[in-house]
């Protein structure tokens, strides 16, 4: 028997319950796993308020949600030690994301993971996150 929780063999009420009670980060991860993870999330109608793109280094898209701020960065080795210059990045080499929350007196709960990228380019996470969160531009 293989390890772990079998989600999808649940009833697809049951599935999207189980989503609706995740952090929206959690859920924001998860939509990258699968098609069918994906359709699930862009069923939740996040209510996001804006949504950015930085060009210059490092290039980072930022979420803002009411109480969330999430910043998803796309780097490239090359660049590391690069200064606030316009920047270019097809395929990024690796992806962080951190989101932060401001809770009880102003203290900030964070989370970050980063990982290896494949064959994404940076458009293919910004259609991405724009489809999951049903918005139609990007802001700024």
């Amino acid at each position: 028997m293989a390890p772990g929780f079998p989600l999808f063999l649940l009833p697809d009420n049951v599935v999207k319950s189980v989503f609706q009670s995740m952090e929206v980060v959690e859920q924001m991860l998860l939509s990258m796993v699968s098609m069918r993870t994906k359709k699930i999330v862009c069923s939740l109608n996040f209510p996001s308020r804006k949504i950015s793109l930085g060009t210059c280094a490092p290039c980072e898209l930022e979420i803002r949600f009411y109480s969330i701020i999430i910043n998803v960065v796309f780097e490239k080795s090359e660049k590391e030690d690069a200064e606030r210059e316009l920047l270019e990045i097809v395929r990024p080499e690796r992806v962080r994301f951190n989101a932060a929350r401001k809770v009880n007196y102003g203290i900030v709960e964070s989370v970050s993971c980063q990982w290896e990228n494949g064959t994404f380019k940076v458009r293919d996470y910004i259609d991405h996150f724009m489809e999951i969160l049903n918005h139609d531009k990007i802001d700024e």
